[in-house]
C-alpha cells in the first residue's frame, strides 16, 4: 500500500485556512512617488529599488524597520516613524514635524508641487565658532560647527583642546545631532533632534543672498571659520 504524504499544506488545505493565512507578514512597501506636505516646506519623496531614496532630488540610502525609516547621511542614521494607510502616509521627524503624504504624481489628492524655499537654500553651508584662550593657567579653545543642508536640515557638533605645559588634552564630541532649522528674514530657528531649541542672526549675506554669517548666544558662526 503506497505511503501518504501528509504535507503542512494538505492539512491546512484540510482545515478549511486560505494558504494566504500562512503567508509570512512582510514590511509593506514604500516603493514609488510620495508628494508630502508640511514645515517648512512641501516635499515630493521617491523610494526606489535597492534602498535608494530621493528628497527633492536629493539622494541618500534608507532602509525599512516595522513602523520606522532609517534614513542614512553622512553623520549615521536618522530614525523617521512613519504610519502607512493605502496611498497615504504620515511621517514624523525627531523633532515632532510632522509629514502628511499621498502616492503619486503632483496635483493628485490636491496636493500642490514642492516649491523651492528659497530662504533655506540660501543657508547651504558648514558654519563654525571658535573660542579661547581662557585668562587662567594654560590653554583652552572651543570650536562648533553647524552643517546646514540648504532645505531645512542641519547638523551640530563641537570640539575642545586644552593644553597645559607639555600637556595636551583634546575632546571630541563624535555624537553630533540633527535637526531642523527655517529661516524667516534675517532670523534662524532651530530646533534639535533632542529637543534643544535656539534662535540665530544672520550677520552677513554674500551678493546673491548666501548665508556666511550667524550670531547664536552672541557667539559667531562663520565659514571662514571652519579654515
Amino acid at each position: 500500500m503506497a505511503k501518504r504524504v501528509v504535507t503542512l499544506v494538505t492539512v491546512v488545505a484540510a482545515c478549511g485556512l486560505p494558504l494566504t493565512a500562512m503567508a509570512v507578514t512582510r514590511t509593506p512597501s514604500l516603493l514609488g512617488v510620495w508628494q508630502c506636505q508640511g514645515k517648512p516646506v512641501a516635499a515630493t519623496l521617491q523610494f526606489k529599488p535597492h534602498h535608494r531614496l530621493l528628497y527633492n532630488g536629493a539622494m541618500s540610502r534608507y532602509s525599512l524597520l516595522p513602523g520606522v525609516i532609517m534614513i542614512k547621511d553622512a553623520f549615521g542614521p536618522v530614525e523617521y516613524r512613519y504610519q502607512l494607510d493605502g496611498d497615504r502616509l504620515r511621517i514624523n521627524s525627531p523633532a515632532g514635524a510632522d509629514l502628511q503624504c499621498y502616492r503619486g504624481l503632483a496635483g493628485k489628492h490636491g496636493v500642490p508641487a514642492p516649491v523651492a524655499d528659497a530662504a533655506l537654500a540660501q543657508l547651504h553651508a558648514r558654519l563654525c565658532s571658535w573660542s579661547g584662550p581662557s585668562s587662567y593657567s594654560g590653554s583652552y579653545s572651543h570650536s562648533s560647527w553647524l552643517q546646514f543642508d540648504g532645505a531645512g536640515r542641519l547638523r551640530y557638533g563641537s570640539d575642545s583642546v586644552f593644553a597645559s605645559g607639555s600637556n595636551l588634552a583634546h575632546g571630541n564630541n563624535d555624537n553630533s545631532v540633527g535637526g531642523n532649522y527655517s529661516v524667516v528674514g534675517n532670523r534662524v530657528e532651530i530646533t534639535l533632534d533632542d529637543g534643544t531649541r535656539t534662535e540665530g542672526k544672520v550677520r552677513k549675506r554674500e551678493h546673491d543672498g548666501t548665508v556666511t554669517e550667524l550670531t547664536i548666544n552672541d557667539n559667531l558662526f562663520a565659514a571662514r571659520e571652519c579654515q
